[in-house]
């Protein structure tokens, strides 16, 4: 009898979806004082990616969703070293990075600094991270993207599955501009950055807006006769940290910087 209980235990062991393996793993990358521009969690076979800083102009901040593989688990894992001992000690102010793996017989908590011997002993891990995060930046759960509009309007579309609320501050929404070419070269003199001011005036912005999933609102923002000698972009901001349960999304976001003279 206690032979046909093993045995019916080791089939149902084998057979699929019958894996209670525990997996959870945590990345975060902090640039100090409390921002965390990029945050990964993943649970069970449940992949969570939350940005909070645009990277690159016209990008999505949000939160984006997709299941993983036990393949991808067993590769993360694998990737992950028990340890990070090299380069300087992580500084509160500057940036850092910490990630935690618990699986059944591992539980590993790194936490290293934006070093170049440090990233060099977290190589593998940091490219299969990459690698997760920019499959998941294509799953958009809730998610939204800024455009200033051909008139400099602001346009906000949520481009997720999953409706969103944007806290707007006095400054939740604004329009920046800079100069469009560098300043003239002075022999013997260094010329001042170009960087980007404040060019509407005070908005009489709502509270918070929600956005069902795929729509989008435009704001017309007070703003003058633009110029041709400079360029102009979109910009959102709400301080705080995502809660991938929430709808509520914080951080900051740009549009694709576009001419002026066109008003």
């Amino acid at each position: 009898m206690r032979r046909l209980v093993y045995l019916l235990g080791s089939i149902i062991m084998a057979m699929p979806g019958a894996d209670a393996a525990v997996f959870s793993l945590e990345y975060a990358q902090h640039s100090g004082y409390g921002r965390m521009p990029t945050r990964i969690l993943v649970d069970g076979t449940k992949a969570t990616l939350i940005r909070q800083e645009t990277l690159k102009a016209g990008e999505p901040i949000g939160v984006f969703q997709a299941a993983i593989t036990q393949a991808d688990q067993k590769r993360l894992a694998a990737a992950v070293p028990d340890s990070i001992d090299a380069g300087a000690p992580p500084m509160r102010d500057s940036e850092y990075f910490i990630v935690r793996l618990k699986t059944d017989n591992r539980n590993a908590d790194l936490r290293f600094a934006h070093d170049p011997a440090a990233l060099e002993k977290a190589g593998a891990m940091m490219k299969e991270l990459t690698r997760l995060e920019t499959g998941l930046a294509w799953k958009p759960a809730r998610a939204v993207v800024l455009e200033l509009t051909p008139n400099y309007a602001v346009n906000i579309r949520n481009i997720g599955t999953e409706s969103v609320r944007l806290p707007f501050g006095t400054l939740g929404l604004t329009i920046e501009s800079i100069a469009a070419a560098e300043p003239p070269k002075v022999p013997g003199m260094t010329p001042r950055p170009r960087v980007w001011e404040m060019a509407n005036g005070t908005a009489n912005l709502p509270k918070s807006v929600e956005l069902a999933a795929g729509q989008s609102l435009e704001f017309a923002l007070p703003l003058g006769a633009t110029t041709a000698d400079k360029m102009y972009r979109a910009r959102f901001y709400a301080r705080g940290n995502i809660d991938p349960a929430q709808p509520d999304l914080f951080g900051t976001a740009y549009s694709v910087a576009v001419a002026g003279g066109r008003k």
